[in-house]
């Protein structure tokens, strides 16, 4: 996995999940694509393997609910370590729907019921509502992919490391 060796993409993921995470920038990757897009998949690409390869189950199915803000941070250290910040957050379905409903016209207030973990956010923006295919940045965190599981919305993004 150093910087003068080419690998595909499976070889990529098992040597860097089967490793503790790298120190940021450590790890050189190249995602041979120059739209912002296509790089924002590769990554979820990336995320998805990832989740699978630590929190999978027998039949490689993950359930976001179980992962904590420590399994969260886990993954953001191994995107670190090739120069992306991992970006995440948790949204109950009922406060998307509040926001949806005042985007549209439908209320003219953000009333969100308690928020009764930390683990939830109530701040939500236009951009998180937007499939990233619709999206046209030249600005990777811009891009968003938003997960529907039971009554929580992820929303996922990328930026780069600064």
């Amino acid at each position: 996995m150093d910087d003068e060796n080419e690998i595909d993409f499976d070889d990529f993921i098992d040597e860097l999940y089967k490793n503790p995470p790298k120190d940021k920038n450590q790890i050189v990757l190249t995602l041979d694509c120059d739209n912002v897009k296509v790089l924002f998949e590769r990554l979820m690409s990336i995320f998805h393997q990832g989740s699978i390869y630590f929190f999978g189950d027998d039949e490689k199915k993950v359930d976001l609910d179980k992962l904590t803000i420590e399994d969260f941070n886990l993954l953001n250290k191994y995107f670190n370590s090739f120069g992306i910040e991992l970006n995440y957050k948790i949204v109950y379905d009922r406060d998307i729907n509040i926001f949806k409903k005042f985007v549209k016209g439908d209320t003219n207030s953000l009333n969100y019921p308690e928020k009764i973990s930390e683990k939830y956010s109530q701040d939500i923006c236009m951009v998180d509502l937007l499939f990233y295919r619709h999206v046209d940045s030249k600005e990777l965190y811009d891009y968003r992919m938003g997960l529907d599981v039971k009554e929580n919305y992820y929303i996922i993004w990328f930026n780069f490391l600064k």
